[in-house]
């Protein structure tokens, strides 16, 4: 009995991500991203108290609402990195077993008084993983905290799916798409950052990538716009809301695909109207919780109370410091997009660190190339050619976004760190693979006549040395020494 080729492509993914995305998040210790704690304290707080947490008074991203549980747990990890084992913490330099008033310690918060960042953000996320947490209601907080990052292996997974039906449905190139999958897999910072912990980041990539799949299938493949189809667009974009402020990109991205759509097919008017109804679908399921966080995302206040590493400029060169902050904080981003380095004290290799500017450098030479290559007659390198620009117009516009909040911050708070993680556009994670794999295959096929089948395997190599490098060298090294 033969296995279907899609079938065991999922069977695959399922077994890769698990296995590997289990030993990520056994590595990483406990709370060491810092605002892991921040979403724990918001999924207990759902479960014990049964409400949604609202903030009750003004509240600093460094510190939250503890249960008297959390705060044991945390004073716990403060000066130790730990990781669990079935019976005890495994220190670097001693073994230390939990205390024994931990089990019974009280898990319930004040409300009169609570605080809390992630309080700003809908419940979604958090009821999910209340799942994990009711799973082991009666074990202690490492183990639940742990069953909770298991769990959001699922979120990897429909993300890694939805990547290899995006970058299949651009180039229609199996080893390609399958490529684009295992990179994404195998970033350093993929896995110890949004799925790495609890984290609502990873139901945003999640819910982003399937809606952006089917944006894409949209503009090329013309989903047929039927009532059922307008309603799943709208609840799709809806809960996708819901995720996390960021989300917010997938507002002008849905514009911009419909009304292409209209265009191409001379009915803008009847998209416009179909527009309006997505719109009013997902506003009924998102507004009354995306406006509060996006007031406090988008108001100037907000921006002094962000943690900034950077120095506060005098007026006169408020203009010439940002500008100049902006440029090195790219130069970091595109660094910290691939590795995630604040979240150890080793730090990689020069050698590491010049082969992956390189590697952008010629996927963006790659790109340029193709760019301003003649279009070929066929049909399919002109839809190839139109797929890849979409997809740089998503990135394009999210790195707008992104910028304009950056100079806000800049020019009225003198605050330079924004968005100082690249997990900030794991977004939109698919069509930037896309688009570094096809510039890094384009540039080796067009000028040294490289088969892609052999760069495939060079890329492939190289990210699977950068992912056990990451994992041993990096995160195994800090816990165990």
């Amino acid at each position: 009995m033969f296995i279907n080729h899609t079938v065991l492509f999922f069977l695959l993914c399922f077994v890769f991500t698990l296995l590997k995305g289990i030993l990520w998040t056994w590595v990483i210790p406990p709370f060491m991203a810092p605002d892991e704690s921040a979403h724990f304290a918001y999924t207990q707080y759902l479960v014990e108290e049964r409400r949604i947490p609202k903030n009750t008074r003004e509240f600093s991203v460094l510190h939250h609402a503890q249960s008297d549980e959390l705060a044991q747990a945390l004073a716990l990890t403060e000066n130790e990195q730990i990781l669990l084992t079935t019976t005890h913490l495994n220190f670097a330099h001693t073994s230390k077993m939990l205390p024994s008033d931990l089990p019974s310690a009280d898990r319930r918060v004040a409300a009169l008084l609570y605080t809390n960042p992630a309080a700003l953000y809908s419940p979604f996320y958090y009821t999910i993983e209340a799942l994990p947490y009711l799973a082991g209601y009666n074990l202690d907080l490492f183990s639940r905290l742990y069953l909770m990052r298991f769990f959001s292996l699922i979120f990897l997974l429909v993300t890694t799916v939805f990547a290899y039906k995006i970058a299949y449905l651009v180039t229609k190139e199996k080893n390609f798409s399958l490529l684009t999958a295992a990179i994404i897999n195998l970033m350093p910072s993929v896995n110890a950052t949004s799925f790495g912990g609890v984290n609502n980041d990873a139901l945003l990539i999640a819910l982003g990538h399937a809606l952006f799949f089917y944006l894409l299938k949209l503009l090329f493949q013309d989903i047929p716009l039927t009532r059922k189809s307008i309603f799943s667009f709208g609840v799709l974009l809806g809960l996708t809301l819901l995720t996390k402020t960021q989300a917010i990109i997938f507002l002008p991205l849905t514009f911009c695909a419909f009304l292409y759509h209209g265009i191409r097919h001379r009915t803008v008017q009847h998209s416009l109207i179909i527009l309006t109804c997505i719109y009013g679908i997902a506003s009924l399921i998102a507004l009354p919780f995306v406006l509060p966080p996006l007031a406090q995302y988008m108001s100037t206040a907000s921006a002094h109370t962000a943690l900034s590493a950077g120095a506060v400029f005098a007026p006169a060169y408020a203009w010439k410091a940002a500008f100049f902050m902006d440029i090195t904080r790219r130069m970091a981003l595109l660094f910290n997009f691939w590795t995630a380095v604040e979240f150890f004290d080793t730090l990689y290799p020069l050698w590491i660190m010049a082969a992956l500017w390189l590697l952008c450098a010629i996927a963006l030479w790659g790109l340029g190339m193709r760019a301003f290559v003649k279009l070929n007659e066929r049909e399919n390198a002109q839809r190839l050619h139109y797929k890849l620009i979409a997809c740089a117009i998503a990135v394009v516009l999210l790195e707008l976004f992104y910028t304009l909040l950056y100079y806000r911050s800049a020019l009225f708070a003198s605050s330079y760190d924004f968005p100082g993680q690249g997990r900030y556009y794991f977004v939109l994670l698919a069509p930037l693979i896309v688009l570094f794999l096809y510039g890094l295959k384009y540039w080796a096929q067009t000028l040294f006549k490289i088969p892609p089948k052999i760069v495939y395997a060079l890329v492939l190599l190289f990210f699977f040395f950068l992912h056990n490098y990451a994992l041993i060298t990096i995160a195994l090294h800090y816990n165990y020494t």
